[in-house]
């Protein structure tokens, strides 16, 4: 494309769409593995290993240090903090694996927030979160369309939670937060740094 009306954003618009169309799209091989079954499973192996291959004896001894010193007076939950939870969510996210998107819960209303609020108060005082409640997905995703999609390497990983699940952290993050310290390695839930 020749420069005509010397406009730089239409000239490197042209050039990102020239160049997105030479991408290959998707990769039905990674690292040498082939096969839908085959590939979930090196990815299961892949971030397992990840996942697992940092210790966090001491952090999680550290973390329920800091929860014994709550009394039940201190980790309870007001509605105006789940509210304010609720609108921390972002629109236009996956909605996890519970398949319930935050605009739900944003749109809810404050009947809705109440409820929310009575459940996490019971999460609390009853020290329990169902499995369910807890469950994500991780996904991978590629880091540059532009170098081999069937290398591992160009990959990284997400995990996508349910959006209720995304409220109960940002309340509780709101208790807590002031008595934590969190690893080098942590990314996510740090002020002025995500993943």
């Amino acid at each position: 494309m020749l420069i005509t009306n010397k406009d730089p954003v239409k000239f490197w618009q042209s050039i990102k769409k020239d160049n997105s169309s030479k991408l290959t799209k998707y990769a039905d091989t990674i690292n040498g593995v082939t096969g839908e079954q085959n590939i979930y499973e090196m990815w299961k192996d892949h971030f397992q290993m990840l996942y697992n291959s940092v210790p966090y004896d001491n952090d999680a001894v550290n973390f329920k240090n800091v929860l014994a010193t709550f009394t039940d007076s201190k980790l309870s939950v007001c509605l105006a903090e789940v509210v304010v939870a609720i609108n921390k969510l972002i629109v236009g996210k996956s909605p996890g694996p519970g398949g319930i998107h935050s605009e739900s819960y944003i749109h809810g209303r404050l009947r809705f927030a109440t409820h929310i609020c009575i459940m996490l108060n019971l999460f609390f005082v009853h020290s329990y979160i169902p499995d369910r409640f807890m469950d994500t997905t991780i996904v991978p995703l590629v880091k540059c369309r532009g170098k081999d999609l069937a290398n591992i390497s160009n990959y990284r990983a997400i995990t996508l939670s349910n959006s209720i699940t995304k409220v109960l952290e940002f309340v509780f993050l709101d208790h807590i937060d002031d008595k934590m310290s969190a690893i080098d390695s942590q990314f996510g839930f740090k002020a002025g740094l995500s993943t």
